[in-house]
């Protein structure tokens, strides 16, 4: 998925597919595109593909009028 936005690079540990962020947050991968093609959730583009640097996914839940509601627990670790 290529819309030309630049995905900031924050996260120097491990990084989610987008599939481990769909498992996690229990949401479709249409969900998770959406998001990255609004320029709402912060990415970063390896080889073509998306991942996703954890603390940055916490930030994007937590921020204040997003308008989105997710299932995400705070609880629930995140997937190795």
């Amino acid at each position: 998925m290529s819309n030309g936005s630049s995905c900031p690079v924050s996260c120097p540990g491990p990084l989610l597919t987008a599939g481990d962020l769909c498992r996690w947050l229990r949401v479709s991968r249409s969900s998770v595109y959406g998001w990255v093609r609004r320029g709402w959730l912060p990415c970063i583009r390896v080889g073509g593909v998306l991942r996703f640097d954890p603390v940055e996914v916490d930030a994007f839940l937590t921020r204040p009028g997003t308008g989105i509601s997710t299932p995400h627990r705070p609880d629930v670790p995140v997937p190795d």
